[in-house]
């Protein structure tokens, strides 16, 4: 991080930008889970610091994996399933959400705790929740 006279100034662009994709690149938070080629796009095309916005394009790319793990949960491939829930939770938006999106994410939530509204089958991998037992 650059030093700054002001510890409250906010950081330039290209530098978020440059720590977004050292930590995409190493799945460290927020990318925990994500796939950099997915994200890279999305960090670079941001244009502000702008929270609503960052939530939005992130958010967007949450529905093919959202899409692809009830498909997997429909076809009892459980794996799948806990692998691109996790993924979708990680890309969903944080913070102050109204309506259909709160509920969208409290979904989210709920499947990637291993609790899944349809059958109650369980996605939690043997071993507990470490990411790399997915």
């Amino acid at each position: 991080m650059a030093n700054r006279e002001n510890a409250l100034e906010a950081r330039p662009m290209d530098e978020v930008k440059r720590e977004l994709l050292e930590r995409a690149r190493e799945n460290r938070n927020p990318f925990l889970y994500t796939i950099f080629n997915e994200v890279v796009p999305v960090i670079e095309s941001l244009r502000s610091l702008e929270r609503d916005a960052w939530a939005h394009a992130f958010g967007a790319l949450a529905a093919p994996h959202e899409e692809r793990a009830a498909k997997a949960e429909a076809e009892g491939d459980a794996e799948t399933a806990h692998r691109e829930y996790l993924i979708a939770y990680r890309l969903l938006p944080r913070g102050a959400l109204s309506g259909a999106e709160f509920s969208r994410q409290a979904d989210g939530i709920s499947k990637v705790a291993g609790i899944v509204s349809q059958g109650g089958a369980l996605f939690r991998p043997a071993g507990g929740t470490d990411r790399n037992a997915v």
